[in-house]
């Protein structure tokens, strides 16, 4: 995915590190910037291929696209559960996944080396 003028920047600080989200200008991810500031569990999930964390009420979809595979670094919702997925891999084929955007291969480096279960959310604006 390009970097994109339109995408809104979101940071989870992890400890006493931080990386970026740069989200799609789309209804889940402005259902989650007006959720901020949040504080989430990030659980391990599928034996290291993704990082994943639920948010408090379920985001909005009236308005998104949904992803036949998703890349390394590709934040997305799986529809099923509701839970907000980082991939660590990438996945050839999905089904009941919503784009919502992604995180540089640095800001992935750190988000697979963290040992943090409880991170903030935060609007890049605040």
């Amino acid at each position: 995915m390009d970097f994109d003028a339109n995408m809104i920047d979101i940071n989870m600080i992890l400890g006493d590190q931080q990386i970026v989200m740069y989200l799609e200008d789309n209804s889940a991810s402005r259902d989650l910037v007006s959720q901020l500031p949040l504080t989430v569990e990030l659980e391990d999930f599928g034996g290291g291929k993704e990082k994943i964390f639920y948010t408090p009420k379920e985001l909005d979809l009236s308005e998104v696209r949904y992803l036949k595979m998703a890349d390394e670094g590709t934040v997305a919702i799986y529809e099923p559960w509701g839970n907000v997925c980082i991939f660590l891999k990438p996945l050839s084929r999905a089904s009941g996944l919503v784009g919502m955007g992604h995180v540089t291969k640095e800001d992935l480096e750190i988000l697979k080396s963290t040992s943090a279960t409880s991170v903030t959310l935060v609007d890049d604006e605040q």
